[in-house]
């Protein structure tokens, strides 16, 4: 499902200094194939990039809705998604 980032349902859609739209994506499962999936979104037509970070983090930062943060990878815990 994709849908246009913007401050609410009857805000404008999110554009970037450049004029592009940000689009979020959200999957009903895990991706089983990262790598293939950025490949496939960057070589899509209109797709100026996507905001996958395949060999490029070895850790990742989630914040919670309540403040929290959790840290996975090195130096963290293994990754629960």
């Amino acid at each position: 499902v994709s849908t246009n980032r913007g401050a609410g349902p009857a805000a404008p859609p999110a554009v970037t200094d450049n004029g592009n739209y940000i689009v979020d994506l959200k999957f009903s499962s895990a991706i089983a194939d990262t790598a293939a999936a950025a490949d496939a979104l960057k070589s899509a037509v209109g797709v100026v990039d996507h905001g996958l970070f395949i060999g490029m983090a070895s850790q990742v930062i989630v914040a919670g809705k309540d403040g929290s943060c959790r840290v996975a990878g090195e130096g963290g815990e293994a990754p629960w998604w």
